[in-house]
């Protein structure tokens, strides 16, 4: 027991979950069409949209995602959207704390990337 115990508190001492994650590092989605994810790139294509007023933005996808775990979850999505009849990539980050219902843009910005 005792080297159980001694053997969790070396792996927290490291910042490395049992799985070989270091925490707070930057980590792939697995599963972009997950309905949570998918509902995280919507709020950030809307909140996005506002700040670049005028903009009228359809959701597409989410064609890449990455996730890490800081004071509650950061995601870092490349939204496809349309507009109109053009589709372009956005990169958004998004910070969640779903404990306190919480959700807040970091940034939305074009990329390079149209589709």
């Amino acid at each position: 027991m005792f080297l159980v115990l001694l053997s969790c508190i070396v792996n927290l001492s490291l910042g490395r979950l049992s799985n070989g994650t270091q925490l707070g590092g930057w980590t792939d989605i697995n599963n972009l069409n997950d309905p949570k994810i998918q509902a995280i790139a919507k709020f950030a294509l809307e909140e996005g949209s506002k700040q670049m007023k005028g903009l009228n933005l359809s959701f597409v996808s989410v064609a890449e995602g990455k996730q890490r775990t800081v004071s509650g979850y950061a995601y870092k999505l490349i939204i496809v959207a349309s507009s109109g009849s053009n589709q372009s990539k956005y990169e958004a980050e998004i910070w969640v704390q779903p404990w306190k219902k919480f959700q807040k843009l970091i940034y939305f910005t074009l990329t390079n990337n149209k589709v």
